[in-house]
């Protein structure tokens, strides 16, 4: 009978340690080209487990380092799943992760998700032309009727979704949306500033265009589906990692590290 409660004892305790571990572990989504912010390498995989005190294989940048930083200071350790932005939307969508990040708000995806208190990164969306483009920026009315690319699912803020008198062209990336607009086929591309910026001086290409101007700025952060009972727990355990990070210096070395002194 001693025997017997002695393994009911041990077997209840593996089933707490079980559940406490699975507490501690986050699910989340995100995207594998968005430089400097969150980007995959070669030798990067798709779906990685990433114990805590540990990176990720092939796989950095500024957001990404905030993100994992936060949630290993408060013990998480985290499933990450790297994809085309699309598909790491419609898998928060469908409930196959507890987060996406790094999420920008809108009207539309308020309806749904709800987002963390503590933003993750700061974005400004800024407008391109080539460097001898002949339109000068009095507003958004001096883009009626010409034809602006936008990376494809990406978020612009609800002013540049309200407006209906531009054309609007779906783009892939940033690399085949400058070579559309040094080809002309559309006549400005409106992307975010600190990445596509990034990808001009990789490329070699800061020379042939221009910043227009800066549309707007928003923060990004951390959104769940609204359905998710875990939501603020892990966004409580986010917001508690980063301010650490701040007390201890981190995020400001972070920064320095990602942007310079450009941040």
């Amino acid at each position: 009978m001693r025997y017997k409660h002695h393994l009911i004892a041990i077997t209840l305790l593996l089933i707490s340690n079980f559940s406490f571990a699975n507490d501690k572990v986050i699910s989340v989504a995100t995207l594998s080209d968005y430089a400097p912010f969150c980007m995959a390498s070669e030798d990067s995989k798709s779906n990685q487990f990433i114990p805590v005190g540990q990176d990720a294989v092939g796989f950095s940048g500024y957001s990404w380092d905030v993100f994992r930083a936060s949630f290993h200071r408060m013990g998480y350790s985290i499933q990450i799943s790297v994809t085309p932005w699309a598909r790491a939307l419609h898998s928060l969508q469908s409930g196959k992760v507890d987060i996406l990040f790094p999420a920008g708000k809108s009207v539309e995806r308020l309806k749904v998700f709800d987002y963390s208190k503590e933003p993750i990164s700061e974005i400004n969306f800024a407008l391109y032309v080539n460097a001898d483009s002949t339109i000068q920026w009095q507003g958004l009315a001096s883009l009626e009727g010409l034809t602006v690319g936008v990376k494809r699912a990406f978020n612009y803020g609800d002013r540049w979704n309200s407006t209906t008198d531009i054309i609007k062209f779906d783009v892939n990336g940033s690399q085949q949306g400058f070579k559309m607009l040094a080809s002309n086929r559309i006549d400005a591309l409106l992307g975010y500033e600190y990445s596509w910026d990034y990808f001009l001086k990789q490329a070699g290409w800061k020379h042939k265009y221009r910043k227009l101007a800066i549309l707007d700025s928003t923060h990004e952060y951390l959104a769940s589906l609204k359905s998710n009972p875990r939501r603020k727990t892990l966004f409580k355990a986010f917001e508690q990692g980063k301010k650490q990070l701040i007390e201890s210096g981190e995020l400001g070395k972070l920064k320095q590290k990602w942007f310079g002194n450009n941040q």
